[in-house]
């Protein structure tokens, strides 16, 4: 049996709103005795969150099948064993729910006199100027600059939105340093997905981005599918070559089970 691993928004819903079709198509796989996780780049939620998320658009899953870059950037400071840690945060609740589990102190001042030792990016809706001369002034003084991801759009309903990919953008800009990323296209989130399963199972990554979903999937040698539903349209799917090429084109999840 495969393991599938299903991006979130663009692929099993957009915004706010499911995909038609995408819970059914989910508990078919499930039926087939397929294994599903669901890797998302976005920090707004914990892993419980997305389960509860998940659940009130149709979708049943368990905290395990779920992976997420806020929880990632929680293990890597778990794995590196960096404690008693400080950091400014730039992001959502559930990133920093998520490295408060881990006993990272969170900076909510920015203007603290305090010496920090991170700096950490993810999508922050309130990001501003001051923030950002915040963050510039930590990571020149010697803060380490981590960035959960570096997606720059993010689908919604009927439109894009910028993503976090564009506040790292800014950060980089004001400080001539660059992050460690990791979320998707970098292979942490799926490492700590794979690694120490029994199974052996074909790996499926299914996804609505090139540069981040299909790069990361190509990366570590899943079978790539791209759908139709988010960022990516079928010209540039087409188009796509090299690491950045999907293995399969789909209108839409719901043709991963169609006769």
């Amino acid at each position: 049996m495969a393991i599938y691993i299903f991006d979130l928004d663009g692929v099993i819903y957009r915004g706010k709103k499911v995909i038609d079709g995408a819970p059914e198509t989910l508990k078919i796989l499930r039926e087939r005795g397929h294994n599903l996780f669901f890797l998302t780049n976005d920090t707004s939620k914990t892993r419980e969150g997305y389960v509860a998320f998940l659940k009130r658009m149709g979708v049943q899953c368990v905290i395990e099948e779920i992976m997420t870059a806020a929880y990632a950037t929680a293990i890597y400071f778990e794995r590196n064993n960096i404690l008693n840690t400080s950091a400014f945060v730039i992001g959502g609740k559930g990133l920093k729910e998520e490295l408060k589990n881990v006993c990272v102190e969170i900076i909510e001042n920015s203007d603290c006199k305090k010496k920090v030792d991170y700096v950490i990016v993810g999508l922050d809706k309130t990001f501003n100027y001051k923030k950002l001369v915040s963050a510039q002034q930590l990571i020149l003084s010697g803060a380490n600059f981590i960035a959960t991801n570096n997606d720059f759009l993010s689908p919604k309903e009927n439109l894009f939105l910028p993503g976090a990919g564009t506040l790292v953008s800014a950060i980089q800009s004001a400080t001539g340093c660059s992050p460690i990323i990791l979320g998707k296209p970098e292979i942490f989130t799926l490492e700590l997905i794979l690694n120490g399963r029994k199974d052996t199972g074909e790996v499926i990554l299914v996804g609505d981005t090139l540069q981040t979903d299909i790069l990361a999937g190509n990366r570590i040698g899943a079978r790539t599918v791209l759908v139709l539903t988010g960022v990516t349209t079928f010209e540039e799917a087409q188009q796509a070559n090299g690491i950045f090429k999907p293995n399969v084109i789909l209108k839409d999840i719901t043709k991963l089970v169609s006769d």
